[in-house]
């Protein structure tokens, strides 16, 4: 399987972005891409997997997280245990602070890929921003507040969510020994250093 991460800066490199959407999909041909600080090119979607959203729903810029697939079906798949975590925050905090706008800040997706069948896949832009203080007021994060940071960052809660699916091999994958390669990761078991 090839994956590729990559934050593209729209913001900075607009006039590039169409020559770098063609090189990764073109060129580079990944079966996952995962992608932040972009805009894709409307012949992706017409052409790929795609799950799309705007990162900030009050700024006006047009840039957000992706996740694309090259020849492999793709499906929107939420993470409820961190939409549930968001949704207890009200109904104003994507206004409020787009930390919280997970379509637009960590989009989640379901791939189907050969010898591995469906993957969950994740595209986190992790904003350079804490999630507003007063949206987590009457909210216990005792359970992920790291303690040499200051606030709660949209990391914070997110990866406390995968490690609880970890924990339950939700998020495991089929070692690869059985597909003819090496391991890569096992229900209960870390990976072998190589």
């Amino acid at each position: 399987m090839r994956l590729a991460t990559w934050n593209v800066g729209y913001w900075g490199h607009a006039k590039r972005h169409e020559e770098a959407w063609r090189w990764l999909l073109d060129e580079l041909r990944p079966d996952v891409a995962l992608l932040q600080e972009c805009v894709p090119p409307s012949w992706v979607q017409e052409e790929h997997g795609l799950i799309f959203g705007v990162a900030s729903q009050t700024s006006g810029q047009p840039w957000g997280t992706a996740i694309v697939t090259v020849g492999h079906p793709l499906e929107l798949r939420p993470l409820p245990e961190l939409e549930a975590w968001v949704a207890a925050l009200g109904p104003e905090a994507a206004m409020k602070c787009s930390a919280t706008n997970l379509a637009g800040r960590c989009p989640s997706g379901q791939a189907t890929l050969p010898g591995l069948g469906p993957v969950t896949v994740v595209s986190v832009h992790n904003p350079h921003f804490e999630i507003d203080a007063e949206l987590l007021r009457d909210v216990d994060v005792s359970a992920f507040k790291l303690k040499l940071a200051k606030g709660i960052w949209l990391q914070d809660p997110l990866f406390e969510q995968a490690k609880g699916h970890t924990k339950r091999g939700a998020l495991t994958v089929q070692p690869r020994s059985q597909q003819g390669s090496n391991p890569s990761v096992q229900a209960g078991r870390e990976r072998e250093p190589r």
